[in-house]
């Protein structure tokens, strides 16, 4: 997902394994509650059944270059969920587990109190093809009435069990594209790099693709190429950034929903409006396969059109 923060890391996996995350997250702190609830790769709610202990190869945990770091493993929690309900992203099964890191996995075990109700945002680890979530800003525990957040810079939060689907929900591709000024599907020709500097001495990455059109889905454009705009590194923070995939290159074909501002045309919704399309598939955040098929979102896409229009 995106922006840069650093932060230990909670790995999650879907009986396959575990690990931690390389893209760079920048948490907008107006948006520290909600945002891994809506960037997050797969979202689930159930009861913590075990805790344990394991180690990974240190170099694939931090995505070091092969060879870099001395052979040494890193340490991780292994926490074992009965999963309830999957909330977003591919069905995860009813056995689930997860790794958490930290400098200190003793006192840490108390984040996974054995019998309580959780609800866990994950994202994957792309070396190691499993999930993870932050410490901090993915988990919350049910109290009895309501979610409580992680202890966070923050403190502990509360929210409502609607307020957080609420929140789920708005990123869904339906709603996406009802709020989109534009769809679009295009191959990007050029990816140019370069700093964007806000009025506080601030620095972001810009990353422009310009894409081929190739077929408009919603909207009107006439034009046979776009510009892309995204912030990808670094910690300046407009409003109109959003979580981000990483990794472009010419050749690729997206599923863009953008809007326009002030840059020109940017991904509104982050990586909720920015698919990358592998064959008849849709990858999410660069790794993911997502959990909507092209069919299903091409109608989504259809049905907001056709509302817009009424």
């Amino acid at each position: 997902m995106i922006l840069r923060i650093v932060l230990p890391l909670v790995l999650v996996s879907v009986l396959a394994g575990n690990a931690l995350a390389t893209s760079e997250i920048v948490r907008d702190p107006k948006a520290w509650d909600f945002e891994p609830l809506q960037y997050s790769d797969l979202i689930v709610r159930g009861v913590v059944t075990a805790v344990s202990d394991t180690t990974v190869p240190g170099e694939d945990f931090w995505m070091e270059p092969k060879g870099t770091l001395p052979p040494r493993s890193t340490r991780l929690l292994v926490v074992r969920v009965n999963v309830e309900e999957t909330l977003r992203g591919p069905r995860a099964p009813r056995a689930w587990s997860h790794l958490y890191w930290s400098e200190s996995l003793r006192r840490d075990t108390a984040r996974f109190p054995i019998g309580k109700e959780m609800l866990i945002c994950a994202a994957m680890h792309p070396r190691l093809r499993l999930y993870y979530y932050s410490e901090d800003y993915g988990q919350y525990t049910w109290n009895g009435t309501q979610w409580e957040s992680g202890a966070t810079s923050r403190g502990r939060r509360l929210f409502d069990d609607g307020t957080l689907r609420a929140r789920i929900n708005a990123m869904e591709p339906e709603r996406v594209a009802a709020d989109a000024e534009l769809v679009l599907i295009g191959t990007v020709e050029s990816v140019r790099k370069s700093d964007m500097i806000g009025p506080d001495s601030s620095w972001a990455e810009q990353v422009v693709l310009s894409m081929k059109v190739e077929k408009v889905r919603k909207g009107h454009f006439e034009d046979q190429t776009i510009d892309i705009v995204m912030l990808t590194r670094g910690f300046y923070l407009p409003a109109w950034r959003k979580p981000v995939p990483t990794d472009y290159s010419v050749g690729q074909r997206w599923l863009c929903f953008v809007k326009r501002n002030e840059v020109g045309w940017y991904p509104f919704a982050g990586s909720n409006g920015l698919f990358r399309i592998q064959e008849s598939q849709l990858v999410y955040d660069d790794t993911v396969p997502f959990w909507h098929d092209m069919k299903e979102v091409d109608h989504m896409i259809q049905s907001a059109d056709a509302g817009n229009r009424h």
